[in-house]
C-alpha cells in the first residue's frame, strides 16, 4: 500500500510521540523508584542512629557503675556497697568473687555454699581478658529474664582483689527497641554480633535464635559487610522481598536493623 506524504508525517508524527511518552513512563517510574528508596534509606538510618546511641549510654552508665564499685572492694563489709551499686544501676545483682573462692552478693540470700566463683565463665573470661567484659546474653535459670553480664578484674596497688560483675535485665531494653516507631509494614531488632542471635524482636520466639534462623543469607559476615558499607540489603523471603539496613552500636557488640 503506498502512502501518501500526509499519512507518512502523521505515522512518523505518533511514533515520535509513543516512543517519548514510553520514555517519559520510563524516567518517571525510575525516578519514583529512586525516591521511595531515599526515603527508605533515610527513615531507616535515622531510626537505626536513634537507636544506637540511645543502645550505646544506656550500656555505658551500667558500666560506669560496675567499674565505680572497684574503689570499695576492699572494704571490711562490701554488702553494703555492692546494694547501692545495684539501686543506682538497676542491675538485677552485682557481685565480688575472689582468688580465695569467696563470693559476696547485693543480695546476700542468693549465696549458695557449693558456689565457687573461680569456676564460673565470667570470672574466668574477664581475669584472661585483663579488661572489662560483656557476655552474651542468656536467659536466667531462675526467673526466665534475658540478661547480659559485665565483669571486670579487680586489681588495687597491683594486687588482684576479684572480679566486679553486675547481671544486667534487658527488658527495658528490649522493649524500647520493639516500641521504636519504624513505620508501617517495618520494625526494629536488636542483634548480639558477638553470637549472631537476636537480643530483641516482635517475634519472641526468635529471641536468642541466631539471624541465620530468619534468613541463612544474613551470616554475621554478610551483616557486618553491609552495616560497614550503610547500604540496604534486598532478601526474599517466601517470594517476598524485604529490606534490612544495619547499625553498630560501637560500645557494645549489638547491631539495630530495620
Amino acid at each position: 500500500m503506498n502512502l501518501s506524504l500526509k499519512q507518512k508525517l502523521i505515522g512518523a508524527s505518533l511514533l515520535a510521540v509513543m516512543l517519548m511518552a514510553s520514555a517519559l513512563t520510563w524516567l518517571s517510574a525510575d525516578q519514583l523508584y529512586q525516591q521511595t528508596r531515599n526515603g527508605m534509606y533515610s527513615r531507616a538510618e535515622s531510626l537505626a542512629n536513634t537507636a544506637a546511641i540511645g543502645i550505646s549510654d544506656w550500656i555505658s552508665i551500667r558500666r560506669d557503675i560496675t567499674s565505680a564499685f572497684n574503689a570499695y572492694s576492699t572494704e571490711a563489709d562490701v554488702v553494703p556497697f555492692l546494694q547501692q551499686a545495684r539501686i543506682a544501676g538497676g542491675f538485677d545483682d552485682i557481685f565480688l568473687g575472689t582468688p580465695a573462692g569467696d563470693m559476696y552478693r547485693s543480695h546476700p540470700e542468693r549465696n549458695r555454699a557449693d558456689y565457687d566463683p573461680r569456676t564460673r565463665p565470667w570470672y574466668i573470661d574477664a581475669n584472661n581478658a585483663g579488661r572489662q567484659i560483656i557476655t552474651t546474653a542468656y536467659q536466667d535459670a531462675i526467673t526466665g529474664a534475658l540478661l547480659v553480664s559485665i565483669a571486670e578484674p579487680v586489681r588495687i596497688d597491683g594486687k588482684q582483689i576479684g572480679v566486679v560483675a553486675s547481671d544486667v535485665l534487658l527488658d527495658q531494653l528490649i522493649n524500647d527497641v520493639i516500641s521504636l516507631d519504624a513505620g508501617k509494614n517495618a520494625h526494629a531488632m536488636l542483634i548480639d554480633k558477638q553470637d549472631g542471635t537476636f537480643l530483641a524482636h516482635p517475634n519472641k520466639n526468635l529471641l536468642l535464635k541466631p539471624v541465620t534462623s530468619l534468613d541463612p543469607q544474613l551470616t554475621l559476615s554478610a551483616i557486618e559487610a553491609l552495616a560497614n558499607a550503610g547500604d540496604i540489603e534486598i532478601v526474599e523471603q517466601n517470594g517476598v522481598e524485604k529490606l534490612y539496613y544495619f547499625k553498630k552500636c560501637s560500645r557494645y557488640g549489638l547491631d539495630v536493623r530495620d
